[in-house]
Order: structure tokens, then sequence, then C-alpha cells
């Protein structure tokens, strides 16, 4: 069974499967987690939520309960009622949202990561960082790639430098993607965008001469998209904004785990202590790094980057250390992890 959203689909191993659908609690209740009255907001809209989730959960039998790890009433919703049923319960770790909830919201988020019999951290920073907090253990587990790394795609001496990004866009990234831009620019390059991100709140952006906006693309079309417009060097850029690091330093880019699919060599801009860049170390060789906004280390790796021998070995590099990303590993980590709950849950 999964709480996570606002539809909510409970299936078992062969495929059966109930969806049920979850209001969203009133306004009035929605307010009131914001502030001093968290604790008493989020129980009461969890509740709600439970009177419509557990009947049908009650009929179909779960035999564990896996939830995002999201400080909403879902979550908790989710968390109490394996409490209830004396269910295991698995939690997914994509984000970490403790500086952004007030006490009462950390309190939860503790409460609930130690209840979880198994705790699946996106990176190895938020797993030592998570059990430095609450004092118990996850799980390291990547985002799941679509697919196996691809091979290596070979590139031409002589072609422009042309940088994919695909995701959203957040305002402490517009710095550097505007460095970026103005050394592609003088380059004879540019910076292809793939996102949903409003192009008003970024218009120095998405009006940049050098930057090929292709749209609000979904994931599965943005390989397509960027080999349309001659992309041959990918791109994940973290938030430079001093409130963000923190946050960026635990949660671990989903793209990064997906370029590895296209074939094609890596540039993370993002400081030092992002999960990116501590990535880019722990592989040494896989990506060409940019941790500062100064604007000569752009300058120097899209110099770089404009030779095909240097693109080639980067890609190489790359789809050398996506090996720890297969699909196929990784699914079955997380199968396991779910079976071993069951078997943990019959003695609960």
């Amino acid at each position: 069974m999964a709480v996570t959203s606002e539809q909510h689909t409970i299936g078992d191993d062969v495929g059966a499967s109930a969806t049920v659908y979850l209001p969203m609690p009133p306004r009035w209740l929605q307010r009131g987690r914001r502030g001093a009255l968290f604790g008493y907001a989020d129980e009461l809209a969890a509740r709600r939520l439970m009177a419509r989730l557990a009947p049908k959960a009650a009929a179909f039998r779960p035999d564990v309960v896996l939830s995002v790890m999201i400080p909403d009433y879902f979550m908790s919703a989710a968390a109490a009622y394996a409490r209830g049923a004396g269910l295991p319960f698995v939690l997914l770790c994509h984000d970490d949202y403790s500086d952004f909830v007030p006490r009462a919201g950390r309190e939860l988020l503790a409460r609930v990561y130690r209840q979880a019999q198994h705790r699946f951290c996106v990176s190895k920073p938020m797993e030592e960082a998570f059990f430095a907090r609450y004092g118990v253990r996850g799980t390291v587990l990547p985002p799941i790639p679509s697919g196996p790394a691809a091979p290596v795609r070979r590139t031409e001496d002589g072609d422009p430098v042309v940088i994919g990004f695909a995701g959203s866009i957040g305002f402490g990234y517009v710095e550097a993607m505007v460095h970026l831009a103005d050394v592609l620019a003088a380059n004879g390059g540019r910076l292809v965008i793939a996102s949903r991100s409003p192009r008003r709140a970024f218009a120095g952006v998405f009006s940049h001469p050098a930057v090929e906006d292709v749209g609000a693309v979904t994931p599965g079309e943005v390989k397509r998209a960027f080999l349309k417009a001659g992309v041959n060097v990918l791109s994940v850029i973290q938030s430079f904004d001093a409130a963000e690091i923190s946050a960026f330093r635990l949660n671990f880019p989903s793209k990064l785990t997906e370029y590895s699919t296209f074939g094609l060599p890596l540039l993370v801009v993002a400081p030092e202590n992002s999960s990116a860049s501590i990535w880019v170390r722990q592989n040494a060789g896989s990506a060409l790094a940019v941790h500062g906004l100064i604007p000569g280390e752009f300058v120097k790796a899209v110099q770089r980057l404009k030779s095909a021998q240097e693109r080639l070995r980067l890609a190489e590099q790359f789809h050398a250390a996506a090996a720890a990303f297969d699909p196929e590993l990784l699914q079955r980590r997380f199968e396991d992890a779910l079976v071993d709950a069951c078997e943990a849950g019959r003695g609960l």
C-alpha cells in the first residue's frame, strides 16, 4: 500500500490493485500546519484521510505500507495506518525538509523515520546525516533510471559545445546558468533547456541569446529533444543559494542517474559540498565539475569540452561510474527490502 499523493494505489505482488482517491483537507486545516498548530492540524488532517483510506486498505489486506518522507498529512496517515494495523513501514527519503518546517514538523519527521523498518535514502550524505540526526541507519538507494547506461556516443572535433539541462530551475541556479550561457555564447555554443519552470520567473535565463528553450517536455521526451538540438554534453546544476546549501548537500539529483542513459559526458555545476559534487569526487574523472560562480572556471570547463577527445574520455568515465545505477540492481535492492519488511512484519 502506498500513501504519497492525492491518488493512492494499493497493489500486491501479482499486480492486483485498488485506487483510492483522497481529497485534500480543507484550507483552514492546511493553514493550521504552517505554524505553532502544526502538530494538532497534522493529526486532525491525517485522521480525516484515515477515515477514507482505512476501510479500503483493510479490505485489500496489505502486507507492508510504503510512503515518501514528506512532512504532510499523507505521510502521517500512512505511518498511522501502519502502526494501527501492526504492519511494517517502508520510507522513501528523496529530500530533506527539516529546515522548511516548524519544530513540530521536525519532530514528526523524526518519529516517522524511526518507525520505519526500512529507510531508503537517496544519497550517502543523506543516510549519514539522518543517522546522526535520528539515530537509526538507512539504506542508500539512488533514483532508479529508466534503463541501463547507454553506449558512449562519439562526437566530432569542430562541433560547437551544446550543453543540455533538464529539470526544474531554482533561483539559486540562475547566476550559474547565466555564467555558463555567457561562456557558451563567446565560444559559439548553446545551452539547451528542457524545463517546466515558469519562463517569466527566470527571464534572465530563457531570454539569453545562447539559450535554446525546447519547452516543457516530459522526462521520456528529453532524450529525443536533446538529440534533435545537437546536445553533446549534459549538465547537472545545483543551487548556490546559501539558504539551500544544507538541502542540496543531502538531496541527490535524479537527472544525474537518468543522464547515464544518454551516452554523453557530464558537467556538474554545484557548490563543493553538494551531493552532485560529492559524487564526482567519489567517482574521480566521471564528470567535469565547476564548484564556484567564477567566470574563469566556466571558461576553463567549456574550453576543455570543445575537444571531442575530452568529451569522449568524460563520457567513458561517466559510463563506467554509472554501473552503480544499473536499474535491475537497484530494483532488486528495493524489492529485497520490501520482502524483508514483510517477513519482519509477521513478527510484529
